[in-house]
């Protein structure tokens, strides 16, 4: 049985980021951006307005008297308008900005008369005047390679023309819950009968990161298992099975995934809950993992080591969710010298462990606004002891 510290570093030894695609922009939303974008231009492109104003020479703003209003320009409109000695022109916000101005003072401070145009007080020159590359020069990366597409980065791709980016493919997650306590329906729900919930579970931590994926279920039969194995492994890089991970005699998920051609990187980890966990792998861009057929253990084993698995096949540079360090409100005793992962929720700047954390209970999960890391060597934290914490996707 290994550490959590040596089983998160042998996923990540056999995770491998998937082929680089060209996609769309508009369909760009959430994915990893494959290569550095280098910007295709000074951005600004010109100097330009800040602001719906007049442009001048700085010079003739400190003497204080009228200057002549020559001509207007909107966004859009070429600077082909001249700006020489005691003259104004009337500019607008994203208008560029005539070769012989350095300064817009914005039309609240001004006072038109005719052609005449007066100014109430003084601004710095090159006042409201966006330089041209004062934010990328043109070959600056734009944005780098690894950084999730949000809608600014979308946003900033767009401002250069682009149309499509690359990122690397989305790897294909196939879901496979074994078990044959499992009623289709409120009929079938007998007395040893329950429904179940990891497909659905884990379909939509899925879709959450932005990954679609495919769910069936089977019973606990050997061959069932293995045939359900082979059929997805021609399909998908990355296998999820629930259940089936221990070492009872109906516990066939091992065995099934060696037959299938997997080589076993670990099986079993110093952590409650999910001690079972298993990890294979047959070759690059396919793996699987064998995850606890609790609820509660198999969607923190998910957030854990899968969900870091799977940034790292999509590229990211960011592979967990966001950590925060947070003090204890409570003290927190453990015997068994494993590392627990609990759920808590944020009071005040400091971290409430839930009630009721046993590996079949999802409730408290579903309250929770925070997965809790408490050490294997850590027996016994007093309350106000700084806790690594991860933040759940809401």
């Amino acid at each position: 049985m290994i550490s959590v510290q040596e089983a998160r570093q042998l996923i990540l030894d056999n995770a491998e980021t998937m082929p680089v695609e060209a996609i769309p922009l508009a369909f760009a939303a959430g994915r990893i951006q494959g290569t550095d974008f280098l910007a295709s231009h000074p951005h600004p492109f010109f100097d330009q307005s800040a602001m719906d104003g007049y442009a001048l020479r700085h010079a003739d703003l400190i003497t204080g008297d009228p200057l002549k209003v020559v001509g207007e320009i909107r966004a859009g409109d070429p600077p082909n308008i001249d700006v020489n000695r005691g003259e104004a022109v009337r500019i607008f916000t994203g208008a560029p900005i005539p070769s012989t101005a350095d300064t817009v003072v914005m039309q609240e401070m001004a006072t038109r008369d005719g052609d005449q145009v007066s100014f109430d007080g003084l601004v710095d020159r090159g006042a409201n005047v966006r330089k041209q590359g004062e934010q990328l020069a043109k070959g600056a990366v734009a944005v780098q390679s690894g950084a999730q597409l949000n809608a600014a980065r979308v946003g900033l791709l767009a401002t250069f023309g682009a149309t499509e980016t690359t990122s690397p493919r989305a790897p294909i997650v196939a879901i496979l819950s074994t078990g044959s306590e499992f009623a289709e329906n409120e009929d079938e729900l007998g007395e040893g009968k329950i429904f179940e919930s990891n497909g659905l579970m884990l379909r939509t931590a899925l879709l959450q990161m932005g990954l679609e994926s495919f769910h069936a279920q089977v019973e606990d039969d050997a061959d069932e298992i293995r045939k359900r194995i082979e059929e997805a492994s021609t399909m998908a890089n990355v296998l999820l099975t629930t259940g089936g991970v221990s070492v009872g005699a109906y516990d066939h998920t091992r065995n099934s995934l060696e037959a299938c051609g997997y080589e076993v990187i670990f099986h079993k980890v110093n952590q409650k809950p999910g001690k079972p966990l298993l990890f294979v792998r047959k070759q690059a861009h396919r793996v699987a993992f064998g995850l606890p057929g609790n609820p509660r253990s198999s969607l923190m084993s998910f957030y854990r080591y899968v969900y870091p698995y799977l940034r790292r096949a999509m590229g990211a540079q960011v592979l967990d969710l966001p950590r925060i360090d947070l003090p204890l409100v409570e003290e927190y005793r453990k015997r068994d010298g494993k590392t627990h992962f609990v759920t808590g929720k944020i009071e005040q700047g400091r971290v409430r462990v839930l009630r009721k954390q046993n590996s079949h209970m999802l409730a408290s999960f579903g309250a929770a606004d925070l997965i809790v890391e408490i050490p294997d060597g850590a027996d016994h934290l007093p309350a106000g002891t700084v806790v690594s914490t991860w933040v759940l996707p809401r």
